[in-house]
């Protein structure tokens, strides 16, 4: 019931100003939509890079070196850091590896069974390395995938959609204050008798 007060207080708040300030309306919606495009354009270009990146890992093969492809590397658990709950996503587990002479922190995704897998330091597991970053390891027929992990979520197209809509809205109300405003500025004698 109280989300439902709030929309009636935001609709009534908003038909106050469009009759008492509309010029104020008219400025804080444009305000909104230029806050929104940045938003939303943001929203596109990473639902775009990762639908390419998904699209990109799906039609790769195994080879020894190379961007298109990926590579499976026999890597040594250094160690495992649980991060708090507050400090990260509560469900990550950085695990560090060192895999052809070189260290890699890998954020994998669910602490919770890298926890009950049991890998302590020094054991050997599988990387698969693509576009120079780990985005899985493997031991004992388990796989656990890393954040960077290259899928494809269909809700971000709801959240792209969702930003444009919202962005829309703004840009639509703006207009009609707008035209609220002319008309309060143009004189009775004016206005053609069509309306």
């Amino acid at each position: 019931m109280q989300n439902m007060s709030a929309g009636v207080g935001v609709s009534i708040g908003v038909s106050v100003l469009s009759r008492r300030h509309p010029r104020l309306l008219f400025w804080i919606l444009i305000g909104s939509v230029a806050a929104f495009v940045p938003l939303a354009i943001w929203v596109t270009a990473g639902t775009i890079q990762q639908f390419e990146d998904s699209r990109s890992y799906a039609a790769s093969r195994e080879c020894a070196s190379g961007e298109a492809c990926y590579q499976n590397q026999t890597a040594t658990v250094v160690r495992t850091t649980i991060r708090p709950d507050g400090y990260t996503s509560s469900r990550e587990a950085i695990v560090t590896l060192q895999l052809a002479g070189t260290q890699a922190d890998v954020r994998l995704d669910d602490k919770n069974a890298w926890s009950n897998a049991h890998v302590n330091a020094g054991e050997t597991v599988q990387a698969l390395v693509w576009r120079g970053r780990v985005i899985q390891v493997a031991r004992g027929g388990a796989t656990f995938r890393s954040v960077d992990f290259p899928s494809f979520d269909w809700s971000n197209v709801l959240v792209l959609v969702l930003a444009w809509t919202v962005t829309a809205i703004f840009a639509y109300m703006a207009f009609q204050t707008r035209r609220l405003v002319k008309q309060r500025e143009t004189p009775m004698s004016q206005w053609s008798a069509a309306g």
